[in-house]
């Protein structure tokens, strides 16, 4: 992070489009572990392991080479694709 006059700023990254190996990644992994993702939290299904699991698909994003996603990036990314399905 960089700081500003004491004020802390996150790193920005580049807006890049989305590929489609990236979409297809995002939606064979969110699909693949959505009890997970998606599930009310419990024993098993703790915000730990939602973390944990998001890590993993952001690396499996940015191994593709298109750009550095993070996990806010590319849950904003799920939320845009479920909103257009719907229209």
């Amino acid at each position: 992070m960089h700081t500003n006059n004491g004020r802390r700023r996150q790193q920005r990254f580049e807006c890049y489009s989305w590929s489609k190996q990236e979409m297809n990644i995002i939606l064979e992994l969110v699909i693949e572990n959505k009890n997970l993702l998606q599930g009310k939290n419990g024993p098993l299904v703790t915000e730990a392991n939602k973390r944990k699991k998001w890590q993993e698909i952001v690396a499996a994003i940015n191994a593709c080479g298109v750009a550095m996603r993070t996990a806010n990036t590319c849950k904003k990314k799920l939320r845009d694709i479920n909103r257009n399905a719907l229209d």
